[in-house]
């Protein structure tokens, strides 16, 4: 059928089917891969026990399609990135904040005794 200026019109029943079905009402995608995020709220209790538990019924109950994975991200993705800095930053201080004394002082006994009053330091402030 020609319409106004030559322009074909085609009914869309003749390219295509058209159909109602429930899914999701929202396609989410990221970096090319498309997911589909389960939020919930974490009340009266601690998020890395909450989390367990539901990682544990999760992996036991819940059987993923082939080529799916599950990512656990947000607030416990955050804890999990501050857990891994802290393992990185807490065995070095120790000796970074050592490591200036000992040039100042020149000597390893002179530094171990000028940190000896850190202890105490310590004490004081908290009583103080």
């Amino acid at each position: 059928m020609q319409g106004p200026n030559g322009i074909t019109q085609i009914p869309l029943s003749e390219v295509a089917t058209v159909k109602l079905v429930s899914g999701a009402s929202y396609i989410y995608r990221e970096k090319q891969e498309r997911y589909l995020p389960i939020k919930f709220s974490v009340r009266d209790r601690d998020l890395g026990s909450a989390i367990q538990e539901a990682q544990a019924k999760i992996a036991e109950q819940v059987m993923l399609p082939a080529g799916s994975r599950l990512e656990w991200v947000g607030e416990f993705g955050n804890l999990q990135d501050a857990i891994g800095r802290l393992q990185i930053v807490v065995p070095i201080s120790p000796g970074s904040d050592r490591a200036p004394a000992l040039d100042q002082f020149g000597s390893v006994p002179d530094t171990l005794l000028a940190m000896s009053v850190i202890p105490m330091a310590v004490i004081g402030g908290i009583f103080g």
